[in-house]
């Protein structure tokens, strides 16, 4: 063998080492290419299963309300429509007199007996909103209550009304309306007398 059949087989062997490389980057060009496809495409999975889950939180929450609207449809479905209120009275504790500086409960009772308002729509007004303002009453969530705090200014001899309205589901109204008068505040109880002393 001559010397250029030596180096002919020389060239022969480095393209075969250069082929070889080539097809060696190649494979880790592939590779790498599906590493970054997977990374991506777990990263799509991902985003996909945050929004799914938001998603589902909306629904839950839209459930809910709806949940909600029905138990209040079927609360008014099961009673019947309020067709009007017993007497409106005060019914404060321990009676105090509709006078200047007080504070006194009024309330009533839906009819018939059986409905139950939803407080809401229970609408209490009074025609002196200086002398006989009114306000909710936070001890009771009925709503079929209010406070009446006169302040010390109020004009004794002042009649005022309360009047109660209710809108049912139905869309009839309901109501009721009771005249009272503000009175003289009470006098103070005697606690004792002064030292007596002799004048004449």
């Amino acid at each position: 063998m001559g010397l250029f059949d030596k180096d002919h087989d020389d060239d022969r062997t480095l393209r075969a080492i250069l082929d070889t490389l080539q097809q060696s980057l190649a494979i880790q060009q592939q590779m790498q290419a599906a590493q970054a496809g997977n990374t991506e495409l777990l990263m799509t999975l991902v985003a996909e299963t945050l929004a799914s889950k938001q998603i589902l939180v909306n629904i839950l929450q839209v459930e809910q309300a709806s949940m909600g609207y029905l138990a209040q449809i079927a609360s008014e479905l099961n009673h019947p429509p309020i067709t009007g209120f017993t007497p409106i009275k005060e019914i404060t504790m321990a009676l105090v007199p509709l006078a200047p500086g007080f504070t006194a409960t009024f309330g009533t009772t839906p009819i018939p007996a059986t409905s139950v308002p939803i407080a809401a729509n229970l609408k209490w007004t009074s025609s002196d909103t200086t002398n006989a303002p009114v306000s909710p009453n936070p001890a009771d969530a009925s709503g079929l209550t209010t406070l009446v705090a006169f302040p010390t200014t109020a004009v004794v001899g002042t009649s005022f009304t309360l009047s109660l309205n209710y809108t049912n589901a139905d869309g009839t109204v309901a109501n009721q309306a009771a005249t009272f008068t503000i009175v003289a505040a009470p006098l103070s109880d005697v606690t004792g007398f002064t030292e007596i002393l002799q004048t004449a």
